[in-house]
């Protein structure tokens, strides 16, 4: 820093102090609040009635995609299957004996040994047994769907996080039975003022911080919605490498692409705000018309030139 003599329109010189304004530039840093939500958190739910017969799992215990979470008691289900399918035996016993009587009676005919309406009758037969045996094979399908329900696995690698069903409990459609969270595709979300939402858009850098740990993140989308209560947008963001765990609140932080001058250094003359640069022997006020109160300010200014940081606040331009 330098101590010199700036003047003013007055009798007496005002000491003050003197800074290149390249030594004062900073690159604003804004934070928000902001949380880490899974992409998955399902709460699994039987889909057949049938009593609850294991639950292999405990709350806090990390599963795989396939590994058998719930057992439910699956013999009556299995009884319809079997039952169906001895059913589909016989539709295919007669399905077979239709097409025989078919070509028997087509061959009668073309001996003129029978009516038109007998032909058409054996034809009508096979037609319905065709479609016995479509419609079986769609109950043997749905058997064969119920029995599959007797095992509940995990959709995806996940963590448990409750366990809502008792061994020997009746489960029925609908009734939750354990709670996931899913382990990857984890992503932050932050709610943004719209000057917060246009910086976080230029950012350079990007982390989320949690309990002592930064993250680092990339913008993925900001919704093009503003919430009518809150008028912030949300920010959803991607983990670059490790991520913060499921649920975790913190801070979004990022740092603003332009250089800025800190708004400790800015005055008001005149009703607008501004600084006071060196001129000579002279202090100058210069007026910026886009500074804020409190808010760091944007220059296009040289910069060594320099700028009064001490003493300002008894100059006049």
């Amino acid at each position: 820093m330098l101590l010199v003599p700036a003047t003013c329109l007055c009798s007496d010189s005002i000491p003050v102090r003197v800074q290149p304004l390249g030594e004062l530039l900073r690159q604003p840093e804004f934070s928000a609040p902001a949380s880490v939500e899974p992409l998955n958190a399902p709460s699994l739910a039987a889909e057949i009635s049938a009593a609850v017969e294991s639950i292999p799992v405990r709350v806090g215990d990390r599963v795989k995609k396939g590994d058998l979470l719930v057992g439910l008691d699956c013999r009556q289900h299995q009884s319809r299957l079997q039952a169906a399918k001895a059913a589909m035996q016989r539709i295919e016993a007669q399905l077979q004996f239709a097409n025989a009587q078919l070509r028997r009676a087509e061959d009668l005919k073309s001996k003129r040994s029978i009516s038109d309406e007998v032909l058409d009758q054996r034809r009508s037969e096979l037609l319905g047994a065709r479609a016995d045996h479509k419609s079986q094979q769609q109950l043997i399908r749905q058997a064969e769907i119920d029995v599959q329900r007797c095992r509940i696995t995990a959709p995806f690698d996940a963590v448990v996080t409750k366990r809502l069903a008792q061994v020997g409990g009746l489960a029925s459609p609908g009734t939750s039975l354990l709670n996931l969270v899913q382990l990857r595709d984890l992503e932050v979300s932050a709610a943004l003022r719209g000057s917060e939402a246009r910086s976080l858009q230029q950012a350079s850098a990007i982390r989320f911080e949690y309990a002592g740990s930064d993250y680092a993140l990339v913008l993925r989308r900001l919704l093009p919605v503003v919430d009518e209560r809150t008028r912030t947008q949300e920010a959803r963001l991607s983990f670059l490498q490790q991520a913060a765990p499921a649920g975790a609140a913190g801070r979004l932080v990022w740092q603003g692409l332009n250089d800025e001058l800190p708004a400790d250094y800015l005055v008001r003359r005149d009703g607008q705000l501004g600084i006071f640069l060196v001129e000579g022997e002279l202090a100058r006020f210069h007026a910026l018309p886009d500074a804020r109160e409190g808010q760091p300010a944007r220059l296009q200014l040289a910069e060594d030139r320099l700028l009064i940081t001490d003493g300002r606040q008894r100059l006049q331009h």
